[in-house]
């Protein structure tokens, strides 16, 4: 059972950081790299304000709107200030580098108990399921359709004199909001909060992200953003079957980072041009 349920639980956790990776990448083509601290951020902002209001679903609230903020930031340093777009994510992850430090003044903090719920496993489902539910409807609504016109081809929603730049503002606010509630659930689930996170989430997500571009290919266009928490399941069960497993014991978990690049290199290798497409930029 241990074999499935670590998997999972990681699904339900990095289910979110992955979708926010999935827009900013695939549908706006917009490689904000500074995912590793936008989810410290959440992380750090959810575990704050749950000292400050006692209440989960506020602190939640509040970190989707801290992190739509942080989006929004970056994507008008390149909109507004003609900063390159590489350079913009780069500026975001060093500010919020010190930001995270301010929160508590340490680099981490534990939760006290009584602050969280007795049925976490549940709370972590709820919101999963919520998320999907979310991110199928936005995508299949106006304003996806635009974020992905954007992504493709921004020059179209000039013809048609629509406010480009608004929907890249909104998207990448979004896609930052759902990276840092991410962070949020991660706090909620192991009951503390820690500056270093989120180091190497953005690059685990692309992995996941390749794994579910994969799996696209024999679904239907329809139910392709549905497929992500599947990629993330898998990618994650590949990861534990090979420390666990495959290893021959001369791997463990401080290896995760190491044994991920490899995986990462591999699927890289062994994909189809379409899922590479994802890094494309």
């Amino acid at each position: 059972m241990n074999l499935l349920l670590t998997p999972f639980y990681e699904c339900l956790l990095y289910t979110l950081c992955v979708y926010g990776v999935y827009f900013l990448f695939r549908q706006l083509k917009f490689p904000d790299i500074s995912t590793d601290n936008v989810f410290s951020f959440g992380s750090i902002a959810f575990a704050f304000f749950l000292f400050t209001t006692h209440n989960i679903v506020l602190s939640f609230l509040i970190t989707f709107v801290v992190g739509f903020v942080v989006g929004t930031f970056t994507s008008l340093l390149y909109s507004k200030f003609k900063i390159p777009k590489l350079l913009c994510g780069i500026i975001t992850y060093s500010i919020l580098f010190s930001i995270n430090l301010k929160f508590f003044k340490k680099p981490n903090v534990s939760i006290p108990s009584e602050l969280l719920p007795d049925e976490i496993t549940i709370s972590l489902i709820i919101a999963n399921i919520i998320i999907i539910l979310f991110a199928f409807v936005l995508i299949n609504s106006k304003l996806g359709k635009s974020i992905n016109t954007y992504g493709n081809n921004p020059t179209i929603l000039k013809e048609f004199k629509a406010p480009a730049i608004l929907i890249l503002l909104i998207g990448s606010g979004l896609s930052n909001a759902m990276i840092a509630m991410s962070g949020g659930l991660t706090s909620l689930y192991f009951g503390f909060s820690d500056v270093g996170m989120g180091t190497g989430l953005l690059i685990n997500s692309v992995a996941a992200l390749i794994v579910a571009e994969n799996l696209m290919l024999y679904f239907p266009k329809r139910i392709h953003i549905i497929l992500i928490p599947l990629g993330v399941f898998i990618y994650n069960l590949i990861l534990f079957l090979v420390i666990t497993y495959l290893s021959f014991g001369f791997l463990d978990y401080t290896d995760y980072k190491l044994v991920s690049g490899v995986v990462i290199v591999l699927f890289f290798l062994t994909s189809n041009k379409k899922a590479k497409e994802i890094i494309s930029f």
